[in-house]
């Protein structure tokens, strides 16, 4: 193959690399915050959750329960705590959060199959080079999966901004394309759930997730500039 040719299709690869990864922090952010006992804890206090139920409900346990059933749980959560419409509602929660874990597992096997590839091909390029130039083209290789991998999370950040702002009408679409039932339209004067989770809660975590997520992505970009500064570039798109 000539060298046009493998570079043509390590960007390809460099692309794919980037967006699997994309999804793969923020799907990792997702699960990350939606099982931070420490972060529940701290929006109980500030939301102040506990003060909307008896003294004799211990909060920390079922909420312990809660998340130990929608980490590994089957069938309906064996607890009293939630009623009928609630638990219908957490089945499919716990549903939608296991096609969330299969697509970071795939984003994953994405991610380490676009990499091997793409080593593939580097070396496959870099031996067609001199010493001198096989070395930067590794180091730019590496910049550029950096810096797109940065920039299209960052992009995508964009658009989460853009829900953040309208988050209630968000909110409700979400829930209208991602559940089958109307369970999860909760009333705060009967169902502990939505006492326990209110909409300021979601909107914390989903903050908790972008910002995490932005961090991550901003970083990679500095690492790929500072890595790309000053650097020859070999064989020019």
């Amino acid at each position: 193959m000539e060298k046009k040719s493998i570079h043509n299709i390590i960007i390809a690869l460099t692309i794919l690399l980037a967006l699997s990864m994309s999804l793969m922090i923020y799907l990792s952010n997702f699960k990350s915050a939606a099982f931070d006992r420490g972060f529940y804890e701290q929006q109980f206090q500030e939301n102040r959750i506990r003060e909307r139920f008896d003294a004799s409900v211990n909060l920390t346990y079922e909420n312990e329960r809660l998340l130990t059933y929608l980490e590994a749980g089957e069938g309906e959560i064996q607890s009293e705590f939630f009623n009928a419409r609630e638990k219908t509602h957490l089945v499919e929660v716990r549903d939608l959060f296991k096609k969330f874990f299969t697509l970071l597992n795939i984003a994953f096997a994405l991610s380490l199959i676009s990499a091997l590839l793409l080593v593939f091909f580097v070396r496959k390029l870099a031996m067609q080079l001199a010493e001198k130039d096989a070395n930067e083209y590794y180091k730019n290789a590496v910049a550029r999966m950096l810096t797109y991998t940065g920039t299209i999370t960052n992009a995508m950040a964009i658009f989460f901004a853009f829900v953040a702002l309208t988050f209630n009408t968000s909110f409700i679409r979400f829930h209208q394309i991602f559940f089958k039932t109307d369970t999860w339209m909760l009333d705060p004067a009967t169902d502990n759930l939505i006492r326990m989770f209110p909409e300021q809660f979601f909107m914390a975590i989903f903050v908790k997730i972008v910002l995490a997520s932005v961090v991550a992505a901003t970083i990679m970009m500095v690492i790929g500039f500072v890595m790309k500064m000053g650097r020859p570039r070999i064989l020019q798109k």
